[in-house]
């Protein structure tokens, strides 16, 4: 239950940190370093050969992964940001998106562990 807790916390604030980031710039970037992310691990998943497969996974491959696994968080977190900053929330946008980026992260990763 600890893991889970500490894993949605760094979730929630990588969310908050893109939503931060995401008020201070314009409404394409966020967007566009998701995508860059994504094809950075479809390139980087591409070059990996077959035979390595079979074994274990050489180290390059992890970052493939975790560039895969960062682009959605990243995208996540900028569409918070975009939706919010056109409302009434202003300066709130990042603390907004952190609790409920935290809460919604660990009903879904209690969720799945529950399975």
């Amino acid at each position: 239950m600890f893991t889970l807790v500490v894993l949605s916390f760094f979730v929630a604030v990588v969310l908050a940190l893109t939503a931060y980031l995401q008020c201070k710039a314009r409404w394409w970037s966020g967007l566009l370093a998701a995508f860059g992310l994504f094809a950075v691990g479809w390139v980087i998943a591409s070059n990996i050969p077959v035979d390595d497969l079979r074994r274990q996974l050489p180290p390059l491959a992890y970052f493939g992964l975790a560039a895969w696994i960062a682009a959605p968080v990243i995208l996540v977190g900028s569409g918070l940001a975009l939706l919010l900053r056109r409302g009434r929330f202003g300066d709130r946008v990042p603390v907004i998106v952190f609790f409920g980026g935290w809460v919604t992260t660990f009903v879904l990763f209690v969720t799945i562990a529950s399975l």
